[in-house]
Parts: structure tokens; C-alpha cells; sequence
């Protein structure tokens, strides 16, 4: 185990300390502009990016014309698959069943396959072209050239260092997530890139270097110029005092420009412990904002977890119960127990996107009665300008952001639609923030129950195997041509308990008390044999959820003897252990997840 640990601690609910003494959610204008900074610098690099990727496509087309070949006939072979498909989708929407009958579903067949050995030839052609001389030399010169213009928007962007080497790090993970040409970052939801709201979401922060070492102690005795934070008062019975700090966002000179803000100050951070980052996160809660101080430190690792020999399994299986949906069974070789998320979280969850499909009514009636008042009314010129292809449109942004421009520029005969306008942006907004509170609610109540089962699981056992399922599987929505498809009510019911999250917490759990967390392949139920008679002839009954003996007769429940089975399969260690970086957001990765799921 490592000597160190890295570790984020979270402050929510952060408000800002103006000039003037004033305190607001709101941010003062120097850090408006720094957030802005952020999302230019953001959006300067993802534009250099896009371009040496189009500049290298075409340097390839012109030095390895074959690869440009294979390249069209991957494609044409693709879209004979996606022509296909849709034909079938639309067989299938008419006849409301399976109706493509078995000469379609051979020709789907046929065209899958010549789009895989084209998708092979591709790839054989890519391999060839990295090897191409003159592309490596063109390659070269379209690298130079990107670093000389990441190198200039650096020394342009008005950003503090700590808050651009930030959107750099973003930028770059989001370029090598994408597939073809990453995205830029919207100011807005649902508004073009180029419309930028008083203040976007972002980051700003300060980077602790190693060369000048900052610890906690260091953070609270207000002396460093990178970050202060006054210490924390004794703790109060029920809610934690708040506390004043200050976080670089520029210099004078050589003196810090600070920008000061109070949180409650809820953690013990370890005096002791390194700090490394530090960066406060700005993000949009349906129309509200929130901002959020996270403090990245390395500190000592935990000892060893006393009963590190003593095992868990967990196998998530998802079951409709009475009472709500069963997450899975746990057997440590003694007991069995089942977990339930109860069904107040379930319907909580439900009704969020029942608020939903209200609003998104309510946003289509609305837009039809606005479309068709236009085609008679005498309207200001601007307005047909920002409304054009209206009957188009799904974004509520989009519309809102109509209503508050025509709020400042009123004209004559707007009497009989205005009113109505207003009076939807209002309920707009009143059912984005129910919607958002109801699910924010909901998943917070869950991240508390997942916390409360891990730190009762931490208690008495050292090390938790569950095991490795690809959960994206479930998620994916299934092909025309998938034979082995999942169910949507199995589908719905992950949106529901996300058991990723649950793994996430356990795995968090077991990092900050010295405990294992192990996936492990998951063995075949006839492996372990009859409870009862050890007898190996076992029968799967997979529809009805039972396991049956042979030769005995006993029948168990089948998600039962997956946990058993998974607790004998323990040994074939898979994979993560557990020692994962903390990063900000994720769930069961703040202080105050982990306080709460290993008290």
C-alpha cells in the first residue's frame, strides 16, 4: 500500500465577500472574468485541436491515397448497414413486432458483416499510413505548429496560471475521449457558443507546487499568497460556523489579487497534509448556480484494515421486491443480506421525470401557439429574426432567452401573446427547479444509503469482492440486429439504484480504511453444487429465478447463489484494488462522503 493518499475535500454552498463587505451567491466582476477566461481559454485550445486533426486528415489524404479508400468504402459500408436497419425499425414500428421477416434480417447480416471487413481493412490501411515517411514529416510540422499556438493563447489569455493550467487539463481529456472532433464548451445550455451569459460555468484555481510545499497547518495561519483559509472554530452541535478565505485569481506586481469567500468549514482536514490543488467549481443546478471550494491533498495512508483477511461479496442483481427494488445479496461465508432501495427514492426518482414530460409538454404547447401567432401578427422586425425555424426548436434556453429579450424590447400590438409568454417562461422555470430539487433529493438520500451499507460492511470486514460487470452494457440501447437484448424495465431499474454508484462508494470505503476492494470474475452456479447434498447436478432455472438440485430436490433463489458463488470465486483477484486518485464529483470521493460512509 502506498505511503500516501491523494484525497479531495469539498465545501458546498460557497458564497462570495464583495469589495464592499457584501455577501452574495453571486460572484464579484474579477471573478466573472476569470470564469470567462477559463471558458475562452477552454474553448481556444479545443479550436487548435480540431484543427491539427483536420489538417492531419488531409495531410493523409494527400501522402496515403489508399487509406483514403478504404476509408470511403468503410463509410459506404456503414451506411448500407444504417439504410437496413432503418427499414427494419420502420417494419417493425407498423406491424408493432418482430415483421422484417428472415430475408431482411440475412440481408442486415450481409452488410454487417462486409461493414466489419471493411472497418478491418481500415485499420490495416491506418497502420500502413503511420508508417508513411512523408506523413511523419507533415505529421511533424502540423505538431510544431499546434505547440507555437497553444504556446500564444497561453501568453494572450487574461486567465491566472492555476485557472488556465485547469482548462488545459479539461481540454485534453475531453480531445482524447472524443471519437472524431471534440466539442467546444457552451456557454449555455441550448445557446450557440457565442451567446455568453454574465457568467458560464468553470473553474478557477491555484496549482501547490512541490517546490513550495503547502500543508493545512500552512492554509489556516493566513500567510501563503496562493490560498487562505481562517481556521475553524470549534465544532457547533448542529451546523458548522461559516469561515472566511481568499484564493489567487491574478497579481499586482508581486502581490496576490485575491478573491474572498466564506464556506462552512464541516471537515477535519489533517494539519499535517500536503495540499495540492485547490479550485473553487462554478455549475448550474436547474436555474440556479452553486459554487464549491475543493482542496486536494495528499495525506498519510491509512494502517491496514484489522480484518483485512475477512471477506465480503456482493452480487448486484436488481429485483423488483415489495417495499422497492432489491440492489443484490451480500455472503461473507455465514450470512446472507439482502439490500433494498426503498421505493420512496424509486417514486422520487419517477417523479422528477414526470415534472419532466410536463415540461416538455408544456414547452411544445407553448411554441405552437408562439409559431402560429407570429404567422398573422405585425411584429417587430428582431423578432422574426430570433425565430426563425421555431417549430423546430427543443430548447427551453433557446425560447426563454426570447421572452427575456422581448421583455426589454416591447412593440406595439405584443399584448395578446407577451403576457402568455411570460407566464411560460415563469412555470418553465418553476418545473426545471422542482425537477431538479425532487432528483437531487432523491439521489442524495441514495448516496446516504450506500454510505450507511458501506460503512456498516467496513465495520467487520477488511476486504470487498463484487463482481466485474461492464454496467454500460445495460445502458446501451440494443440494435436491430442484437440478438441477446436487455429489458427496459432492467434498463429503468439502473437509472434508478446506479449501481455504479454503490461500487464507486464501497471502492471509496475501502480506500480510506485501509480495506481491499477486489472484481472478481464471476463463477458458474454449478461450480459450488447443492447446498445441501454437494451434489454438482444443478438445474438453472434462469426465468423463474430459482436454482434447483438434481438429485435432492432443495431449490434456492438464483440471486442467492450468485453471492454464494461469488464469495468461492473470491480468490481470482480481478482488477481495481481501490487505490484510485480522489477526483471532484465523483460519488463517495469527498471528504464528506467518506466521513459519513466509514464512521
Amino acid at each position: 500500500m502506498r505511503d500516501t493518499q491523494s484525497y479531495t475535500y469539498k465545501f458546498d454552498g460557497l458564497r462570495w465577500v464583495h469589495p464592499g463587505g457584501d455577501v452574495s451567491y453571486d460572484p464579484p466582476p474579477a471573478v466573472v472574468e476569470q470564469l470567462r477566461a477559463y471558458g475562452r481559454h477552454y474553448n481556444d485550445r479545443i479550436e487548435i485541436v480540431r484543427w491539427s486533426r483536420q489538417q492531419y486528415r488531409e495531410a493523409r489524404t494527400t501522402h496515403v491515397p489508399e487509406f483514403s479508400a478504404a476509408e470511403v468504402a468503410y463509410a459506404e459500408a456503414r451506411a448500407v448497414v444504417e439504410r437496413v436497419r432503418t427499414e427494419i425499425k420502420a417494419l417493425r414500428k407498423e406491424a408493432r413486432r418482430r415483421a422484417e421477416g428472415t430475408e431482411l434480417r440475412a440481408k442486415l447480416t450481409e452488410a454487417v458483416q462486409a461493414r466489419k471487413a471493411a472497418g478491418a481493412a481500415l485499420r490495416l490501411a491506418k497502420e500502413s499510413a503511420a508508417e508513411s515517411p512523408s506523413l511523419k514529416l507533415a505529421s511533424r510540422g502540423i505538431n510544431d505548429e499546434r505547440t507555437r499556438r497553444e504556446k500564444a493563447i497561453r501568453a494572450a489569455t487574461p486567465a491566472h496560471w492555476g485557472t488556465y493550467l485547469m482548462a488545459e487539463d479539461a481540454s485534453q481529456v475531453a480531445a482524447s475521449k472524443a471519437k472524431v472532433d471534440p466539442e467546444f464548451r457552451r456557454w449555455t445550455p441550448g445557446l450557440p457558443v457565442t451567446v455568453a451569459p454574465p457568467c458560464p460555468e468553470g473553474k478557477i484555481g491555484v496549482q501547490i507546487q512541490s517546490t513550495k510545499p503547502l500543508t493545512v497547518a500552512g492554509l489556516y495561519d493566513g500567510r501563503d499568497t496562493r490560498i487562505q483559509l481562517d481556521a475553524p472554530p470549534p465544532k457547533a452541535r448542529h451546523r458548522a460556523e461559516w469561515v472566511r478565505g481568499r484564493i489567487r485569481i491574478g497579481s499586482d506586481g508581486r502581490a496576490p489579487i485575491w478573491a474572498e469567500f466564506e464556506v462552512r468549514n464541516r471537515h477535519d482536514m489533517p494539519l499535517d497534509a500536503r495540499i495540492t490543488w485547490a479550485w473553487i467549481n462554478r455549475r448550474r443546478f436547474g436555474t440556479h448556480w452553486r459554487h464549491a471550494l475543493c482542496i486536494g491533498v495528499e495525506r498519510a495512508a491509512p494502517a491496514q484494515h484489522a480484518n483485512i483477511d475477512r471477506a465480503l461479496a456482493i452480487d448486484i442483481n436488481m429485483r423488483l421486491v415489495p417495499g422497492g427494488v432489491r440492489l443484490g445479496y451480500s455472503y461473507d461465508g455465514n450470512a446472507l443480506r439482502e439490500y433494498v432501495v426503498p421505493q420512496e427514492i424509486i417514486d422520487k426518482l419517477r417523479h422528477g421525470e414526470e415534472v419532466s414530460s410536463s415540461r416538455d409538454l408544456e414547452f411544445d404547447r407553448f411554441r405552437d401557439e408562439l409559431a402560429g401567432w407570429l404567422k398573422t401578427a405585425d411584429v417587430s422586425p428582431w423578432v422574426r429574426e430570433k425565430t426563425e425555424h421555431l417549430g423546430l426548436w427543443h430548447s427551453h434556453e433557446r425560447l426563454a432567452a426570447v421572452v427575456l429579450h422581448w421583455r426589454v424590447n416591447r412593440f406595439d400590438g405584443d399584448e395578446a401573446m407577451y403576457p402568455r409568454a411570460e407566464q411560460w417562461r415563469a412555470q418553465d422555470r418553476h418545473l426545471a427547479n422542482y425537477r431538479h430539487g425532487d432528483r437531487r433529493a432523491a439521489e442524495n438520500r441514495r448516496l446516504d444509503l450506500y454510505r450507511r451499507w458501506a460503512a456498516e460492511i467496513l465495520r467487520d470486514h477488511g476486504t470487498v469482492v463484487v463482481a466485474a460487470w461492464d454496467w454500460s452494457q445495460i445502458a446501451r440501447r440494443p440494435k436491430v440486429d442484437d440478438e441477446n437484448t436487455v429489458p427496459e424495465a432492467v434498463r429503468s431499474m439502473r437509472f434508478a439504484v446506479a449501481p455504479s454508484e454503490l461500487v464507486a462508494v464501497l471502492s471509496n470505503a475501502c480506500r480510506h480504511r485501509g480495506g481491499r476492494f477486489v472484481k472478481a470474475a464471476l463463477g458458474k452456479l454449478g461450480e459450488l453444487g447443492c447446498l445441501a447434498c454437494s451434489s454438482k447436478a444443478i438445474v438453472d432455472d434462469h426465468e423463474a429465478g430459482w436454482v434447483k438440485c438434481i438429485s435432492c430436490g432443495r431449490r434456492i433463489l438464483r440471486d442467492e447463489m450468485q453471492a454464494r458463488v461469488l464469495y468461492a470465486s473470491r480468490e481470482r483477484f480481478g482488477g481495481d484494488d481501490g487505490t484510485g486518485a480522489a477526483r471532484d464529483g465523483e460519488p463517495g470521493e469527498t471528504a464528506g462522503d467518506s466521513a459519513s460512509a466509514v464512521s
